[in-house]
């Protein structure tokens, strides 16, 4: 059976069950606020992706939100994921009866064997690095998969940061050590992926697990299919209870954590996060306007058009994006980066 067709029907048959649902939580039900930017940055083409989608399976209310950054030559491995994600994690929760952890982890597997089937091994073949976050709405938990260098934040009332997660690094001992298993080494400083045996034209990888990336997973003669590392495809999987009214959960990819990463003045950027959720939008612009009379600002600049979802979340997101160059300096380049905010609220 198609996914699409599956995914339908599980809503079909799920239908009833959201009736249940919401008759058993219509006095606490949440109300899940989510908006994101995206920004080119100096790139030509915008390799990052978002997925927020909202479902009911078994009588549990689900919201998902996923950001995607991709890698390699071309938007591929995104794709992919971007169009069946949410629909195998849909149907592995139906098959699993709400074991989320198995579910999220066989919604992985699945998009990887989409994309290595249909993948060329060619010497820079696209990837994804991934972060998803799955609220489950019903019984108030939050199950975070990270993949890669994709990055959770958690934020307070006040909006400090209170929870942050850790990139997959190749220079890890635990990454490390898979790296070397499975017939790779780590490279430069403990910064790139790459084979023992690699052409040297062959495009390595900064971070140590990704999706896609034919030419860094190596066939095994007990596989089906080339699945396995160097670069693991099996993200890390965890949960924890869901924040209470007004926490805002923010997830980021690479292109934000270099600039803030680099930064020496870490309170700094802590300040700006603040700023961007505090501030009126003319305060914020005025104290983070940085290089004057510099025509390459626009393309720091976010369109109304780029902003979706809750408008309140998308403009935040936007101002983030805006400050960055304040953070980067001049004459430096700025990757693809996306900001995605959500917030749920009890009534």
């Amino acid at each position: 059976m198609e996914l699409k067709n599956f995914v339908f029907l599980v809503n079909v048959l799920c239908w009833g069950g959201y009736l249940v649902s919401f008759g058993m939580i219509k006095d606490t039900f949440p109300t899940v606020n989510c908006g994101y930017v995206s920004s080119k940055g100096h790139r030509t083409n915008q390799r990052d992706a978002v997925v927020h989608s909202s479902f009911v399976v078994h009588a549990v209310s689900y919201d998902m939100a996923m950001i995607c950054d991709g890698c390699g030559k071309d938007n591929f491995a995104v794709n992919v994921v971007k169009d069946n994600m949410s629909g195998a994690l849909q149907m592995a929760l139906c098959n699993s009866q709400n074991d989320v952890k198995m579910a999220i982890l066989w919604a992985f597997d699945n998009c990887e064997e989409v994309i290595l089937k249909r993948q060329e091994d060619t010497l820079n073949a696209s990837g994804v690095r991934i972060f998803l976050s799955l609220w489950d709405l019903t019984h108030k938990k939050e199950y975070l998969a990270q993949l890669g260098d994709c990055r959770l934040y958690i934020l307070d009332n006040f909006r400090n940061i209170i929870c942050e997660t850790r990139d997959h690094k190749p220079s890890d001992k635990k990454e490390k050590t898979y790296i070397e298993r499975c017939g790779g080494r780590v490279r430069y400083n403990g910064t790139y992926v790459g084979l023992i045996s690699d052409n040297p034209a062959a495009y390595g990888l900064t971070t140590s697990r990704a999706l896609g990336c034919a030419h860094l997973k190596q066939n095994k003669e007990y596989l089906y299919r080339p699945k396995r590392g160097p670069v693991n495809a099996v993200p890390d999987v965890w949960y924890l209870d869901l924040q209470g009214s007004g926490a805002v959960e923010m997830l980021i990819t690479s292109g934000y954590t270099k600039i803030v990463d680099a930064y020496q003045d870490k309170e700094a950027v802590k300040i700006c996060l603040r700023d961007a959720f505090s501030l009126s939008g003319e305060d914020f612009y005025n104290k983070y306007k940085c290089f004057k009379n510099d025509d390459s600002l626009w393309q720091f600049k976010v369109d109304v058009e780029d902003c979706k979802g809750d408008t309140c979340w998308s403009y935040v997101a936007a101002r983030i994006i805006y400050a960055l160059p304040y953070f980067l300096g001049q004459n430096k380049k700025m990757d693809n980066v996306t900001i995605l905010l959500r917030s749920c609220y009890w009534q």
